[in-house]
């Protein structure tokens, strides 16, 4: 049986936020990406750069013929003293969301974001973190996209409609059938990637919330045992932001990762109850 909870809210919100969808800050070329290592490779390179002058950047992985390979980008590091940065690769998504929480709570931020589909059908995270963070607008942040699977993603979304098609839509769809991921844009339109996640499998999915509505959905779904999946956020043409997001029962969350991570679609970050505190009175 599945549960769902979807529907489409139409309201305003009273903070501006980034629309950006890479983590990188600016794009990379080929050349500046290190060859392809294996585990082994990147294991022994990666124990080197935590004490040199370098630091990584950027730090990607890949299924190449069934054998697990990762690439990176390296700098000098910052001469200010307070720098510092973090790193994980190879990791199930379990072990990615606890460090990646642990890293946000002490101030850190992250600066890359990489997700692959292993031989073994296991959603493998890389990620970079750095300290001190940059402030934020919000702390709701879209999930990172990897722009070399967009075709993917373009095959598998529905037509653009407005929100009453939309939801005429979802509520005519095989029950089989969930959204795994939704867009919106600045002219109130929405698009859905549909997924066929098997029985049992729980969730509920949110898409034109303000940010106030956001955070009460998130709280109302993280307090009956749901986890955040993905956000996206457009521009409402208000000179606002409009939130679309997706959560999953803990039960079901790593195979909701592994089918969105097929998409180039990563997890979203997580929110604390204290950021949301904090940002319900922005």
């Amino acid at each position: 049986m599945y549960k769902w909870l979807f529907f489409v809210v139409l309201a305003f919100s009273s903070v501006a936020c980034s629309k950006k969808e890479v983590v990188s800050s600016e794009p990379l070329e080929e050349e500046e990406f290190s060859e392809w290592f294996d585990v082994l490779d990147t294991t022994l390179r990666s124990n080197e750069v935590s004490g040199s002058y370098t630091c990584w950047r950027k730090l990607e992985g890949r299924n190449h013929n069934g054998i697990s390979q990762f690439r990176w980008v390296s700098e000098d590091r910052p001469l200010d003293k307070s720098f510092r940065f973090a790193m994980l690769w190879n990791k199930r998504v379990e072990d990615y969301y606890e460090e990646g929480k642990e890293w946000h709570l002490k101030g850190y931020e992250r600066v890359s974001l990489n997700v692959f589909v292993d031989a073994s059908g296991i959603a493998r995270y890389q990620a970079i973190w750095i300290y001190p963070a940059k402030p934020k607008e919000s702390v709701i942040q879209a999930s990172a996209l990897d722009e070399d699977m967009a075709a993917a993603r373009e095959s598998r979304f529905t037509p653009w409609e407005s929100s009453p098609v939309l939801q005429k839509r979802f509520d005519q769809r095989e029950k089989k059938t969930c959204p795994l991921y939704q867009e919106m844009d600045k002219n109130r339109r929405g698009r859905s990637i549909y997924t066929e996640p098997g029985e049992g499998f729980h969730f509920a999915a949110r898409i034109f919330c303000n940010r106030v509505r956001f955070l009460r959905f998130h709280r109302e779904y993280t307090e009956a045992g749901f986890k955040l999946l993905n956000v996206s956020t457009a521009p409402d043409g208000n000179f606002s932001t409009q939130y679309s997001a997706v959560w999953v029962a803990e039960k079901d969350f790593e195979r909701a990762v592994k089918m969105q991570a097929k998409l180039g679609i990563a997890v979203a970050d997580p929110i604390t109850e204290e950021e949301m505190r904090l940002e319900m009175r922005r």
